[in-house]
């Protein structure tokens, strides 16, 4: 089997910035995190890769429409 990766770039000038913090849906929840990396796929959708803190923290990617608002 051949399994192809998608290639993703990364972007600069977008409407939230890398150490932005955010609130975003994630499974039905508003959730609160910090911008770790953005990228755009080969169809040009932009997606963000947040860190979600707490006493257990972790990593989720995001697409912009997901995004809520900008929190500072």
């Amino acid at each position: 089997m051949f399994f192809k990766k998608s290639r993703k770039r990364v972007i600069e000038n977008n409407k939230f910035n890398v150490k932005d913090t955010v609130s975003f849906r994630y499974k039905n929840d508003l959730k609160i995190g910090i911008i770790l990396n953005i990228f755009q796929d080969d169809n040009d959708i932009i997606s963000y890769e947040i860190n979600v803190g707490g006493e257990c923290p972790y990593v989720v990617i995001v697409e912009e429409k997901s995004i809520v608002k900008k929190l500072s």
